[in-house]
């Protein structure tokens, strides 16, 4: 009989964030089906480097709860919907996989407040990890 093999884990959900004329922070943060989050701050960010961290399957699951409540799968792709940006501003791209299906949405400005809500609980969650810096190899 032969072993099981553990699923291949993936990128579950991402959060990125531009920068803009002030002083935005930008990074960005992946989660992985396994729980793994990797987190890249750029600049202006909580933390500047790669970090490591790790998600509970209740954080997870809390995560894929909040999206549903944004209906995260019905937005739109892009926003402004015209795609009319203001360069001034920072964008944020939020991606999630669920079951089969898989979205990235952009948002510059005037997003729906159910998004702008999820981004800021993504944004939380990861507020809330212990991070170790990752050792980059050269």
């Amino acid at each position: 009989m032969s072993e099981a093999k553990p699923a291949e884990s993936y990128v579950l959900a991402s959060i990125k964030r531009t920068g803009c004329y002030g002083k935005c922070p930008v990074y960005e943060a992946k989660v992985f089906s396994n729980g793994i989050v990797l987190y890249e701050g750029k600049q202006f960010s909580a933390r500047e480097g790669i970090y490591e961290a790790y998600l509970t399957q209740n954080q997870i699951d809390s995560l894929l709860v909040q999206a549903d409540s944004a209906r995260f799968f019905d937005l739109q792709p892009l926003y402004p919907t015209d795609g009319a940006k203001l360069l001034d501003l920072p964008s944020t791209f939020t991606y999630l996989k669920k079951d089969k299906a898989e979205k990235e949405i952009i948002n510059n400005h005037s997003a729906p407040k159910s998004l702008k809500y999820f981004e800021q609980y993504f944004d939380q969650l990861l507020l809330q990890l212990d991070w170790k810096p990752v050792e980059e190899v050269h």
